[in-house]
């Protein structure tokens, strides 16, 4: 099974936050600073069951005034963190896998 960074974005521009769940099943939630590769970690990881072939993981993310949950729903995990007005610069989906190819299934944003 690939070794998915629980720190890493690629590299991407701007303030703001990503979340990670890695094929062990831990669970994260960092914030990303504009010029640096590795994110900061908000709240401590979670973990949650491993990944399974085939089975997909039920994640949230509600971002609300003074805070940011993400929820594992599908194995009742939750990270809670402050959030701050200076890192809320983008969203950002992605998936690593060996591939290269991203998957999502009843993604819904509001």
């Amino acid at each position: 099974m690939p070794t998915i960074p629980t720190t890493s974005t690629g590299g991407g521009r701007g303030d703001g936050y990503h979340a990670t769940l890695r094929a062990d099943g831990k669970l994260g939630l960092y914030r990303h600073h504009d010029g640096e590769v590795a994110g900061e970690p908000v709240g401590s990881p979670v973990d949650t069951p491993p990944a399974q072939p085939g089975r997909w993981a039920h994640l949230r993310i509600d971002v609300a005034a003074g805070r940011i949950v993400l929820a594992r729903t599908d194995a009742g995990a939750t990270i809670t963190a402050p959030r701050t007005a200076a890192a809320d610069g983008y969203a950002h989906l992605g998936r690593s896998s060996p591939d290269g190819e991203a998957v999502f299934r009843a993604l819904s944003i509001t």
